[in-house]
């Protein structure tokens, strides 16, 4: 999957979700979005490194499997 890809799926799901105003998920870059989900919350950390996020996207035949391939790798955040 590439990063667009991924991101448009993202974008979906916040959508479904409803806890983020539509306006700000339609303009929010690709970068950003994806960022959210590998980004703890408590602590503002990145969860997995550059190179490890790239395989995560490049592995993922959805956002469902790049959550759980980058959930894989942050077991060990005191956060996750």
């Amino acid at each position: 999957m590439d990063k667009h890809k991924l991101a448009s799926e993202l974008r979906e799901c916040q959508r479904r979700l409803g806890q983020a105003p539509a306006f700000f998920i339609e303009n929010l870059p690709d970068e950003l979005i994806i960022d959210a989900y590998v980004t703890c919350h408590d602590c503002q950390a990145r969860l997995v490194d550059e190179d490890t996020l790239e395989k995560c996207i490049s592995e993922a035949k959805d956002y469902e499997e790049f959550l759980a391939l980058v959930n894989s790798h942050t077991r060990s955040h005191p956060h996750s």
